[in-house]
């Protein structure tokens, strides 16, 4: 084979459990890249959000204008909530590697690129699974469906350990028939990008059984189950190499992890309505069933119901003339937009007093603490103000807060104005993203050893041009001085 540059995404694997896994011998393929290469840690403003760091990665284009912070992002302009796909318009770096033959097999929150040399495969192995895969050609899909056996869907349903146990066998097979996919794509290309959606899958459903967790639960079989999972990609990994050329560059990747969280959504909405934030027009029956259609449609979301928890809408109902800051609605991070004049079509908040509504905004977050905890520790984790991590004016596309709370399994929280109540309807994911990534690169320009520092998710794009020599390095890109990248002679 020919292959100058291999790229493995791992989607949602643990930065913590690969270093550990990698330095203690049970991943033996990240193992042998680690001593011959380097890592950094992806970090940042960009990383802010647990959607559209992939974007961020494949493109080198900024959350600030790829926008793809959410599943269902507030449209710009409007109240409306619109898919992912429509926010993002950046093009991914293989879409310049016009002289090369590219593999794509599920690279996470791509899309196939029209024209492009080679083969595309995407939502085969992803996670969650889409309705439909997408290949160029178009034939190709049925073409591995044949050959290798139909795609096996992740199962996002929360449920029973005996359910657990069968998506384990379920999720070790699809890793198995990933790999397969993988060479058999490969064949003849000049580079490719692989994706490995499995660890996103295991890490939300099996990290409750593992010794992370704030209480683990006890089984004998699933307490490994994670384990399992990983050493099974390293293992497939391991066998997409053997059959590269010895100088190949093997990058591989993950966008963040997975902690400890409670969904906050609903915390969230009741943070702007019991406060004055958001003010909801007098109940009906129109407003009420509004609310019990939105209630449902994030319970779906939970539940892993895709098709009923595609559109959950907290804006329904908003008295747009009354309501000056809303929530976006999302299951974890709290997403908080200015009703701003000029920029939200019912606008009512002056330019001139943005940042000091901002600053009340946030003392009242402040002062959110959780109810069950014995410290009396607050609520939010962690604010960012979009204005100051990101520059460049007032935001269009993101929201003007992100709001991380650390609110790992009680539903209440209390503000000296408003107790904040959560319902606990439907099985609950107990756990959610952390907010930091890991690149692990190797190969023969790669001069850099041992833990290289931090980078940003956008870094990335300079040094993937490298590895697949598309042209020369420029030395004074982060991402070519971190990994001490070697200029081709």
């Amino acid at each position: 084979m020919r292959a100058r540059f291999l790229l493995i995404a791992l989607d949602s694997a643990d930065p913590d459990l690969l270093l550990q896994w990698s330095a203690d011998g049970t991943l033996p393929t990240l193992a042998a890249l680690r001593s011959r290469g380097a890592y950094a840690r992806l970090a940042g403003p960009e990383t802010v959000s647990a959607h559209g760091a992939w974007t961020s990665i494949w493109s080198g284009v900024s959350l600030s204008r790829h926008g793809r912070y959410l599943s269902r992002p507030l449209r710009a302009g409007s109240y409306d909530l619109m898919s992912a796909d429509e926010a993002c318009a950046a093009r991914p770096f293989w879409s310049e590697l016009t002289g090369q033959t590219i593999a794509i097999l599920d690279a996470p929150d791509a899309r196939p690129v029209p024209g492009l040399r080679g083969r595309q495969l995407l939502g085969w192995g992803s996670h969650p699974s889409p309705l439909v895969v997408r290949s160029e050609p178009e034939s190709l899909a049925p073409e591995i469906e044949q050959l290798l056996g139909r795609r096996i869907a992740s199962d996002e349903t929360q449920g029973t350990r005996s359910r657990d146990r069968r998506v384990l066998d379920e999720l070790l097979e699809r890793v198995r028939r990933q790999g397969r996919v993988a060479r058999h794509l490969l064949e003849g290309c000049d580079g490719a990008v692989i994706g490995f959606g499995d660890l996103h899958a295991a890490g939300h459903r099996f990290w409750k059984y593992g010794p992370r967790a704030a209480t683990p639960i006890r089984d004998a079989r699933l307490s490994r189950a994670l384990q399992d999972v990983y050493v099974a990609v390293d293992n497939e990994i391991g066998e997409i190499i053997a059959t590269l050329p010895a100088g190949v560059h093997v990058a591989v990747l993950s966008n963040h992890g997975i902690r400890e969280g409670y969904p906050t959504d609903e915390l969230m909405q009741a943070f702007c309505h019991r406060l004055g934030y958001q003010v909801a027009f007098r109940r009906g029956p129109i407003a009420a069933g509004r609310e019990v259609l939105s209630r449902w449609t994030r319970i779906a979301a939970r539940l892993g119901w895709g098709h009923l928890g595609h559109r959950p809408d907290g804006l329904a109902g908003t008295d747009w003339d009354r309501t000056t800051v809303f929530a976006i609605p999302g299951l974890y991070t709290g997403f908080l937009r200015v009703n701003l004049r000029g920029r939200e079509p019912r606008g009512i908040v002056d330019p001139a007093d943005y940042r000091t509504l901002l600053d009340r905004v946030e003392a009242d977050l402040r002062q959110v603490q959780v109810v069950d905890a014995a410290t009396g520790e607050p609520a939010a984790e962690r604010i960012t103000r979009t204005i100051d991590a990101f520059g460049g004016g007032i935001p269009e596309r993101l929201p003007d807060l992100f709001v991380e709370w650390r609110l790992a399994s009680s539903p209440r929280a209390r503000h000296p104005r408003a107790t904040l109540q959560a319902r606990r309807l439907g099985a609950t994911r107990t756990n959610l993203h952390s907010r930091t990534g890991i690149a692990f690169v190797a190969g023969p320009a790669v001069q850099a050893r041992g833990d290289a520092g931090e980078l940003s998710p956008t870094d990335l794009v300079a040094l993937f041009r490298g590895l697949a020599d598309a042209g020369p390095a420029d030395p004074a890109q982060p991402a070519i001085r971190a990994f001490a990248l070697k200029q081709p002679s």
